[in-house]
């Protein structure tokens, strides 16, 4: 058995003792977004998996993605473009837009930003932190 048997077994059998199903399809797509930086749209998931999966619809695609943003397994992220991108990496990170080429960038520190006074206000359970700017190669 591979380690990436083991972990989608493992995943199964945790989401399984607490009452989601962990499904085929829900699978390839959280595996899909967990093995690309590219953060697609529901439609890029759609294009990539159908060869491998024949009988899987664009509205499949949608409702086990909602799904997996629903459980905390994949992030959404509202791209630049007007549509919805996603993100199988639910490690602590920022992205950054390019506001000319509309690509996602994850964005990697160890350092999380302070901010001041928010004990008092309340208990964070995440920040969605979203940066604009301009990519080098655009730049360029």
């Amino acid at each position: 058995m591979t380690i990436d048997n083991c972990r989608d077994l493992t995943l199964k059998m945790s989401m399984n003792k607490a009452g989601r199903r962990l499904t085929s399809q829900r699978l390839a797509i959280l595996n899909y977004l967990r093995g690309v930086t590219t953060h697609p749209t529901c439609e890029m998931i759609y294009k990539e998996l159908k060869d491998e999966m024949p009988k899987l619809s664009l509205a499949t695609v949608y409702r086990n993605v909602k799904y997996l943003v629903d459980n905390n397994l994949v992030l959404q992220i509202k791209g630049d473009d007007g549509k919805t991108h996603f993100d199988g990496n639910t490690t602590a990170h920022l992205h950054l837009i390019c506001k000319q080429c509309k690509k996602i960038y994850d964005i990697w520190t160890k350092k999380i930003p302070a901010f001041n006074g928010i004990k008092e206000v309340a208990e964070i359970d995440n920040i969605d932190c979203t940066i604009y700017g301009t990519c080098y190669k655009c730049k360029k």
